[in-house]
């Protein structure tokens, strides 16, 4: 199963600034209250490196990537050898600084609460709290509504709309000016930001059971395409978890969110992280499709619609390299080490996309499957 998702939210009231001072050394009661005031780039960085520093069982730090400044963009992994992931983005409009609190209140929670959250054990969370960290500085110190990131662009302009410059379906409406807000780039990928978050959205993108990008402008839950009104080919699941997280937040903190695609919902839109997520996932179920469909063709040709025998079923699997094809399906980090949570999830994803491709139809979480309570948990705590 898999879900991408935008969701977007009205952060409640916190001071634009409140110069705190940051204390993080000694132990850990000496981490900030992140819900005090908005940090800093700077108190980010040192929040997330002493926060890896205390906890190194449980949340390591990995630098992605730097801006077109300089600035680092950094990504917090928690519980790293869980078999299902979730990926988490904050701030990739830059005045919408309540995404990366509630980004960095989450990586908080998962890690210093452990014990309330033990139903999240074996999920591995990919949090990016900060992936404007060029633009999120500026919104502090100059244009509080600036949103796009700062490099430079032709005729001496800044700034690209990181989320409209994915490559899925990139600069395929109008020409935008570079002094837009909402302009794409040259390119799709042209910026340090996109390669970086798209970089971990194609190595996870077996293992990716949702992705979620954080936004601040009002109360919505978006599922793909963005691109057109036409629905993506999990439409159902998406749509269920979305619907899910909107139940849950109405019930426990009485918010009401409209759950829809951004092209149904608002206006069609291009090169975002949702619908390149969802694209990537698409792919993902075509190679082990792909994978199934060499296997048995191999079989056939082997053993025809006669019984394989053990020899013949070793021959199969030693035939055109699929042994090592499959290893390296499992393999998605490229370790030469496989466990057993990753052996039994590639079958149970094989299983799935297989039965789907062959019934005509796309996996459909309803009421009663596994995926859609946790992710009710999700919302309800986190």
């Amino acid at each position: 199963m898999f879900s991408s998702l935008e969701i977007v939210f009205r952060p409640q009231n916190l001071p634009d600034r409140n110069p705190v001072p940051v204390n993080l050394e000694g132990h850990e009661s000496n981490l900030p209250n992140i819900l005090d005031h908005f940090l800093t780039y700077e108190e980010i960085k040192e929040f997330l490196a002493r926060i890896a520093q205390l906890f190194k069982d449980k949340v390591s730090m990995e630098k992605l990537g730097e801006t077109a400044l300089g600035r680092d963009i950094n990504m917090a992994v928690i519980n790293p050898n869980a078999a299902k992931t979730v990926i988490l983005v904050a701030n990739m409009h830059a005045r919408e600084w309540g995404a990366t609190t509630s980004a960095l209140f989450i990586i908080s929670e998962l890690v210093k609460n452990r014990e309330q959250y033990l139903e999240f054990f074996d999920i591995r969370w990919m949090i990016i709290p900060l992936a404007n960290p060029d633009g999120y500085e500026y919104t502090r110190e100059y244009d509080r509504y600036w949103s796009k990131n700062r490099s430079p662009q032709p005729g001496g302009t800044f700034g690209v709309d990181l989320n409209a410059n994915f490559e899925h379906m990139w600069g395929m409406g109008k020409p935008v000016d570079p002094d837009d807000r909402t302009y794409n780039g040259p390119r799709a990928f042209s910026e340090e930001e996109t390669i970086a978050i798209s970089a971990v959205m194609e190595e996870m993108a077996l293992d990716t059971i949702l992705f979620i990008d954080m936004h601040t402008y009002g109360n919505h839950i978006f599922h793909a395409w963005g691109h057109t009104p036409d629905p993506s080919p999990d439409v159902a699941n998406s749509r269920n978890v979305a619907f899910a997280g909107a139940d849950a937040m109405r019930a426990k903190f009485h918010e009401y969110y409209t759950v829809g695609a951004p092209s149904a919902l608002f206006h069609r839109v291009y090169g975002t992280s949702l619908d390149y997520c969802q694209a990537l996932a698409i792919n993902a179920d075509e190679k082990q499709i792909d994978f199934a469909e060499q296997l048995e063709s191999v079989a056939y040709v082997l053993c025809g619609d006669g019984t394989v025998t053990y020899d013949k079923f070793c021959q199969i699997w030693h035939a055109k390299g699929i042994l090592d094809k499959l290893y390296r399906l499992i393999d998605v980090d490229s370790t030469n080490l496989i466990s057993t949570n990753q052996i039994m999830e590639f079958i149970s994803n094989l299983t799935n996309s297989r039965a789907a491709w062959i019934e005509g139809t796309d996996p459909v979480c309803d009421e009663n499957d596994d995926h859609v309570p946790w992710v009710v948990r999700y919302f309800e705590r986190v």
